[in-house]
């Protein structure tokens, strides 16, 4: 609302003003304006405990509004702030952007630009929760040769490194493009996958290695010998069974086999050789049992000795 004058006339007590009582209308109008933008209408809520004169810019107990009568904190702008200065901050910064230099602490989930107890040149990409700190140490990223100092708790979505890096504690998938070297023990609790192995990708192991399963697709060899009774082995063949798989034992030197050849209830198999083979297919045991259900086809031309070890 705009002020309400009070017209006072042309001359002293010519008439021309306003009366008494418009005048004093148009005094409680202003007041009443007052009241309701510093107050409850009723009661001034701005009172010398709140604002003081003071020789260096506003001093109040109440919250400050820029752009906005309703501030929910102590400064509240809605527009752009630009600061020509150094902005000090000695609590917690949030902010869905950043750009520009840091100095101090710094944790992010998308950007951090610091130098400092927080030592980064450059830009870290983070996928997480991020500490950095200068006690551990030396990952250099890749691409931009930047060297970053860092500790804590770190989540990378991709970690390049040219130098030496330690990670203390990280998440998600590790790539080195060169070796990887482990001067402690190894301990992985998942899988290893291999993309591809070949005679140009081998596991080398030169000391002891104790698996409590292996599993694989296709053939296991070994530069020397076999220890075990090959109970649990597959695709392997071979005439006899040790009774002991201790070579200093003297069960090592007696043998057994089976004596029947079983083909079981809903097995259809093939029996056939090849000329290379001299169309010749041999068994140690001594018998073939067909159960009911099953089939078994001789291939033509093919010739079948059992009892080869002739112990039976």
């Amino acid at each position: 609302m705009a002020r309400l004058g009070i017209n006072t006339g042309i001359g002293p007590n010519d008439g021309t003003g306003d009366s008494l009582r418009i005048a004093g209308g148009k005094i409680n109008t202003n007041f009443e304006e007052i009241y309701d933008y510093f107050g409850d209408g009723s009661s001034l809520l701005v009172t010398s405990n709140v604002w003081q004169d003071t020789n260096v810019g506003i001093n109040t107990l109440a919250k400050v509004g820029i752009g906005t009568t309703n501030p929910t904190k102590i400064l509240e702008t809605l527009g752009d702030v630009k600061f020509v200065g150094n902005l000090n901050v000695s609590g917690l910064v949030t902010a869905t952007n950043f750009t520009g230099s840091f100095s101090g602490n710094a944790t992010s989930a998308t950007y951090a630009s610091s130098a400092g107890i927080s030592t980064v040149a450059n830009y870290a990409i983070l996928a997480g929760v991020s500490t950095y700190a200068v006690n551990s140490g030396l990952a250099t990223n890749a691409i931009t040769s930047v060297n970053v100092i860092g500790s804590g708790i770190g989540s990378f979505y991709e970690l390049y490194s040219s130098g030496i890096a330690t990670l203390s504690a990280s998440g998600g998938i590790t790539t080195t493009g060169g070796d990887l070297y482990v001067g402690g023990d190894l301990y992985v609790k998942d899988d290893i996958t291999y993309d591809e192995v070949n005679v140009s990708r081998n596991l080398n192991v030169t000391g002891i290695s104790t698996f409590n399963i292996v599993s694989t697709g296709g053939s296991v060899t070994t530069s020397d010998k076999y220890y075990g009774d090959g109970s649990r082995l597959t695709g392997i063949s071979g005439l006899a069974t040790a009774l002991s798989p201790d070579p200093t034992s003297a069960l090592n030197a007696f043998f057994k086999t089976p004596r029947e050849i079983i083909v079981k209830s809903g097995e259809n198999i093939l029996v056939a050789s090849d000329n290379t083979s001299g169309n010749l297919v041999f068994a140690r045991e001594k018998n073939i049992v067909v159960s009911t259900g099953a089939t078994m086809t001789v291939g033509a031309g093919t010739t079948i000795l059992l009892n080869v070890l002739n112990i039976f």
